[in-house]
């Protein structure tokens, strides 16, 4: 695919008119191949750095860079999903180039590359302290994506201070319930969750414990055994070197009021006790109700920081764009 063109003063920004040329000449904005990835690794969040830096990152990540005299200025970076969708994990512009239209830029830019793939959607996940009104909205509203709308809380702690919690105590489970650590599963067990959901679906898809299988923490990631079958799991998700998200915590409805996936979960947590991840993300959906009163109540007092889950999206036709960053 060829380079997207150099971006003209009026296309960066409306503000350009107080500015000379060749000032905005001197940005471009590009797809960016894998060699080019390092270079851009400082803008990337830091669960996405590692693999930017070592040129490692999978092949169904699509990165857009902003650079001025070849420096990197800017980052946008998506992931495909089945379906014809993607997902948008970050956009970072460097503090000193903001405002003047890169975010846009690097956004349309998106639009033109999924558009090259028959992407039929977007969608965004932000995080803020304060509920709405992030700076990031308007950039969303002018790009043609839905209204930020919450979903949730990210909440963060550490091995020390969560170990506090007199919940943590809590680890026994009720008779006839085990513990396996989810590594330890046979094929067996993995097919009886895939295909008794392909029959009867029990969990919701976004709770699957497959759902990017290759970043799970093999470790501390445990499944929840009841007459010999997978009925349950925590699962843990290397973020980076220090960190770690729980990005499943699943009981079977019918077992739900028994008091496991606290158990569980506990047990999960042990499990770093010795190991080099210390640092936890908890996501946790605003319709779950008895998680969020539980974070409210019970957690709330042993977390070092909450967010608020924010997500918005948008549909595409398919067709490659013919926004103005066309090539």
């Amino acid at each position: 695919m060829p380079p997207l063109r150099t971006k003209s003063p009026c296309e960066l920004s409306t503000a350009s008119v107080a500015c000379s040329n060749a000032f905005f000449a001197m940005y471009a904005v590009n797809p960016l191949s894998q060699h080019q990835l390092p270079a851009f690794a400082g803008l990337a969040f830091p669960q996405m750095r590692m693999q930017l830096r070592t040129g490692t990152a999978a092949e169904d990540v699509i990165a857009i860079g902003a650079s001025v005299f070849g420096a990197p200025v800017g980052l946008l970076l998506a992931q495909l999903r089945s379906g014809k969708a993607a997902e948008v994990k970050s956009v970072v512009v460097a503090r000193e180039h903001r405002r003047i239209g890169i975010a846009t830029c690097l956004f349309e830019a998106l639009e033109q590359e999924l558009g090259e793939r028959a992407c039929l959607s977007a969608s965004m996940v932000c995080f803020s302290r304060v509920q709405p009104r992030l700076a990031i909205e308007g950039l969303l509203r002018k790009s043609g994506w839905t209204p930020l709308e919450a979903r949730g809380m990210c909440c963060a702690t550490e091995f020390p201070l969560i170990s506090q919690a007199p919940w943590m105590r809590y680890r026994q489970l009720p008779a006839g319930f085990e513990s396996r650590l989810w590594s330890a599963l046979d094929n067996e067990q993995h097919s009886y969750v895939v295909e008794s959901q392909r029959r009867h679906p029990w969990y919701p898809e976004v709770l699957s414990p497959f759902v990017d299988g290759h970043d799970v923490e093999t470790d501390t990631s445990l499944a929840l055994i009841h007459s010999g079958e997978v009925v349950g799991w925590c699962m843990f998700h290397r973020v980076n070197d220090g960190a770690t998200q729980c990005k499943s915590l699943f009981v079977r409805q019918e077992l739900q009021n028994r008091g496991v996936a606290i158990a569980l979960l506990v047990r999960a947590i042990e499990l770093h006790r010795n190991l080099r991840r210390q640092t936890f993300l908890f996501d946790v959906s605003f319709d779950k109700v008895k998680m969020i009163r539980f974070v409210e109540r019970r957690m709330l007092p042993y977390l070092k920081s909450v967010w608020t889950i924010s997500r918005s999206s948008k549909r595409f036709n398919g067709e490659p764009s013919r926004s103005r960053v066309a090539a």
